[in-house]
C-alpha cells in the first residue's frame, strides 16, 4: 500500500500537541513497516467510503481513504472528533 497525505491531513496535524505530533510519526513509520501490526488497530471503519482507521494514541485516531494500491490519511485528532466524523458518514 502506498500512503498518501492530503492537506487536510496536514492542517489537522499542525493543530495537535507536539507529544501527538511525535507519536504520530512513529506510528505512520511502525504502519509503513507493518499495517497491521496489533498496536495500530488499523481497521475499516465504514465499507461504503472505505474509511480506515489507525490508532496513533488511547485518545487520537487517523483516516484515511484506501483503494487497491494506496491509502490516502486525510485526518488525524482527538477520539471525541473521530467519533463525530464517523458519525457524520
Amino acid at each position: 500500500m502506498n500512503p498518501f497525505t492530503v492537506k487536510s491531513y496536514w492542517k489537522s496535524y499542525k493543530g495537535l500537541p507536539k507529544k501527538i505530533q511525535r507519536d504520530a510519526d512513529r506510528k505512520f513509520n511502525l504502519w509503513k513497516k507493518n499495517p497491521f501490526h496489533p498496536s495500530l488497530n488499523f481497521k475499516c471503519v465504514n465499507t461504503e467510503y472505505n474509511i480506515w482507521s489507525v490508532r496513533v494514541t488511547i485518545d487520537y485516531r487517523a483516516l484515511a481513504v484506501r483503494n487497491e494500491k494506496s491509502v490516502i490519511w486525510y485526518w488525524i485528532g482527538d477520539h471525541n472528533k473521530y467519533e463525530q466524523l464517523l458519525r457524520a458518514l
